[in-house]
């Protein structure tokens, strides 16, 4: 008959796993951004990431509040976007999200990356920001 017992961890292999799993995780640090640093970040600038479902996604942040988005290579919208004072980063599109007005938490993670979690909902997101309008998104607002 075999033994049908579930092996058990050596506190040597439980501590190598912790080990390895602390050490895959020490470049995932992230800091959460004042509202100036957002306002910087975003402010005039081009974000580049994916959605939850995996579809590129490009948004333009204008220095005047305006947004404009492309996703899916063939689907835009406009809205307007602004850091309040407590530091989190909010957007409305016209017709995304059906109008919500939605708002952020945002984190670098990395040289020009950022993550953003919604604070009103389920959603997170990760992009990097790239200098000005290369994909000239701003000529649609």
């Amino acid at each position: 008959m075999r033994n049908l017992t579930r092996p058990r961890w050596t506190q040597c292999q439980l501590l190598l796993c912790l080990t390895l799993f602390s050490i895959s995780t020490v470049g995932l640090t992230q800091e959460r951004l004042s509202a100036s640093e957002m306002r910087s970040a975003l402010s005039g600038n081009t974000l580049y990431g994916k959605t939850e479902r995996g579809s590129d996604f490009r948004v333009y942040h204008s220095l005047e509040g305006k947004m404009s988005g492309q996703a899916r290579l063939a689907y835009y919208d406009v809205g307007e976007w602004d850091v309040t004072e407590d530091g989190n980063y909010c957007r409305q599109w016209t017709n995304w999200r059906e109008g919500a007005r939605d708002c952020f938490d945002m984190y670098r993670t990395g040289d020009n990356q950022f993550r953003i979690n919604a604070i009103n909902y389920h959603y997170e997101s990760t992009f990097r920001v790239r200098e000005g309008d290369p994909e000239s998104l701003k000529g649609r607002i």
